[in-house]
């Protein structure tokens, strides 16, 4: 009887040390899932302004418009995976008014348009060039190697845990969005050719 007395006790002295910890733990595992939805939120905000601001300047960008373009001589098509690079690709390749460059939102769509373009005789970078997005290992085990923009992911990330211990310690409260910047590299490789004036 005495030894489930101490048990007891020490349960009872223990209980309020463990309702905390769960009650840390469950709050840190509730403060991560809004952070993940706040993150999820943000990206999908930044694509669209990523796509609107493309759109912008391919229709309205100063460089449309000085070489004489009108908007329906620009073209902006969704397009994520390599699959659906393969399936557009022959259509827009084929048209009267053929593209003579590719921006990818990334490195597997501009290798499924790079693929595409080779299979139909179109020979890279001299009668089309291509440019990729994340500079992943892909870019490199193709053929032409492809020119892409790097958006340094791994930097990205670190900055991303920053921010989300900041909230989760406290030092920042989890209702301020903050704003890092992460700059991107353009690597230019064998698929986009030189420009008139270089």
């Amino acid at each position: 009887p005495h030894f489930f007395k101490a048990i007891h006790a020490r349960y009872d002295i223990e209980k309020p040390a463990v309702v905390r910890l769960m009650r840390r733990k469950l709050n840190l595992i509730n403060t991560l899932k809004q952070e993940i939805e706040a993150l999820k939120k943000a990206e999908k905000e930044k694509n669209k302004a990523l796509m609107r601001y493309a759109r912008e300047y391919v229709v309205m960008g100063d460089e449309c418009l000085k070489h004489g373009m009108k908007e329906s001589d620009c073209l902006v098509v969704n397009c994520e995976t390599r699959a659906d690079a393969e399936t557009v690709t022959p259509e827009i390749l084929s048209g009267d008014n053929r593209p003579d460059a590719f921006f990818a939102v990334n490195d597997d769509t501009a290798i499924g348009i790079l693929y595409t373009a080779k299979r139909m005789g179109l020979r890279v970078p001299e009668d089309i060039s291509i440019c990729g997005y994340t500079n992943g290992i892909s870019a490199v085990a193709c053929d032409p190697m492809l020119t892409t923009v790097e958006q340094r992911g791994q930097q990205v990330g670190e900055e991303a845990v920053k921010v989300l211990l900041d909230h989760v310690e406290g030092r920042v409260p989890i209702e301020k969005v903050e704003k890092r910047v992460v700059r991107t590299r353009l690597v230019v490789r064998g698929t986009t050719r030189k420009g008139i004036n270089n």
